[in-house]
């Protein structure tokens, strides 16, 4: 994402074509897992996916860079 031209892009929507990509893979794969995997086994996957996917995805928004440096306003 760091790498994407944001100040070329004409509109950001709320979730993009890679959101709903990730989302698809997931419901889907998800409920497979479930039935495979014993309960302790399955919550245990969820933990580490979770504990795991959600630092970097966080790590990766705050290494954006801002698109424009607001100027304090004054009086």
């Amino acid at each position: 994402m760091t790498c994407v031209p944001w100040g070329t892009l004409e509109s950001v929507g709320d979730q993009s074509g890679y959101v709903n990509g990730i989302n698809m893979i997931l419901s889907s794969s998800i409920p497979v897992l479930e039935s495979i995997l014993s309960p302790i086994y399955f919550q245990f996957f969820l933990d580490k996916l979770a504990s795991s996917v959600g630092p970097q995805f966080y790590m990766n928004i705050f290494k954006c860079k801002q698109y424009q440096k607001l100027e304090p306003y004054i009086l």
